[in-house]
């Protein structure tokens, strides 16, 4: 009677002092208001010294007890606060004892065990049991030290330990929380710089500028040059060289004579304006970029006018003719992009018309868009 009446004080003072405290993980914390890791075991002993940071907090708790047949009848508590005459923040673990199935060197108590019984643990000779009381969640102290305590008293001769889950960490010590802000998790790299905003940050994006080119084979890696044209061959394409040179000069075929034609009836007009030998050689490129569902495509060619701000149009494939969907218009780099249809199927852009006589055509691989 007397245990259960000491169960319930414990239990009433918990509820009327327990105190629950949400702290938001800023954008500019310093590496050391993070703990290293997420996940951590404090200690091992009569008390548990358990580390507190500015700008994370304890998000869950496990507490391993070594298993005794006194845990079988008796109140467990764990108690936030130095062992001592003074009423501390409280947790029941169990009010009225712990009766097992099976033989175990140790209880663990989580919030996720199932009731009853208990459930065997991932480690051999220990069970898992869910506390009477659900253990601290979104939880700050000023108090680092934890201790068990057993029908009322301290429980110095069976040490324990605990598993700590906190809100947030930095792994990599640059600043940037892993769960909530570091774009390179495992990656020092304090500036968070994304120059394709793809959410992957430089230090460990395979390709910075997203142009579909590689860092390691860009000769531009910092600016979007599918193309990776290089007039003067010096390894830097002409997309950030400050002295490209000239386009190569295509050398023009000495003419073969021909016997002057014998004239006809009605003379053939001759051809006025530019033809396909004469025109500009230009390549046009579609990607589907799926997570953003969006169309990203690059127009390329040695001539200026033929690469910027000229017209694309995306095609959709049917069984018939093909539909005619939108035309976009390149930047200056002759990049261009447009937000992808809803509908699933195959796609693919052209470039190249009777008004730019002087731009060579082409049409795109085909890209597929599927179900969302």
């Amino acid at each position: 009677m007397g245990m259960l009446m000491r169960a319930g004080t414990v239990l009433a003072t918990v509820l009327a002092s327990t105190v629950v405290v949400g702290a938001t993980t800023t954008p500019a914390a310093a590496a050391g208001d993070l703990p290293p890791a997420c996940t951590v075991v404090a200690g091992f002993g009569p008390t548990v010294e358990i580390a507190q940071y500015p700008a994370a907090r304890i998000a869950d708790l496990d507490v391993r007890v070594p298993w005794s047949y006194e845990m079988s009848r008796s109140t467990l508590v764990l108690v936030n606060g130095q062992p001592g005459p003074y009423q501390w923040r409280s947790w029941v673990l169990s009010d009225s004892g712990i009766r097992l199935d099976g033989s175990y060197g140790a209880v663990v108590f989580d919030n996720e065990a199932a009731l009853g019984q208990g459930e065997p643990g991932p480690s051999g000779g220990e069970v898992r049991v869910r506390p009477q009381q659900p253990l601290p969640r979104d939880y700050v102290s000023d108090e680092p030290t934890w201790y068990v305590e057993m029908n009322g008293e301290p429980f110095p001769s069976r040490p324990f330990d605990v598993v700590v889950t906190y809100s947030d960490c930095d792994e990599d010590r640059d600043g940037a929380g892993d769960r909530s802000r570091d774009n390179c998790v495992g990656t020092y790299n304090p500036d968070q710089r994304d120059l394709d905003g793809d959410r992957a940050g430089d230090a460990c994006d395979a390709d910075d500028d997203g142009d579909g080119v590689a860092d390691a084979s860009d000769n531009c890696p910092w600016a979007v040059n599918a193309d990776q044209i290089d007039w003067d061959g010096d390894r830097v394409g002409n997309a950030c060289d400050s002295t490209p040179g000239a386009a190569p000069v295509t050398p023009t075929p000495t003419p073969t004579p021909t016997p002057t034609p014998t004239p006809t009836t009605d003379p053939v007009p001759p051809t006025t304006g530019c033809t396909d030998s004469c025109a500009y050689v230009r390549t046009v490129e579609l990607r589907h970029r799926a997570k953003r569902h969006r169309f990203r495509g690059t127009v390329a060619s040695v001539a200026d006018g033929c690469r910027s701000s000229v017209p694309v149009t995306i095609w959709r494939k049917r069984s018939g003719a093909d539909r005619e969907l939108v035309v976009v218009t390149t930047r200056a780099s002759g990049a261009f992009r447009t937000r992808a249809p809803r509908a699933a199927g195959r796609y693919y852009a052209t470039v190249g018309s009777a008004a730019e006589p002087l731009c060579g055509a082409d049409r795109s691989r085909v890209v597929r868009v599927r179900r969302r």
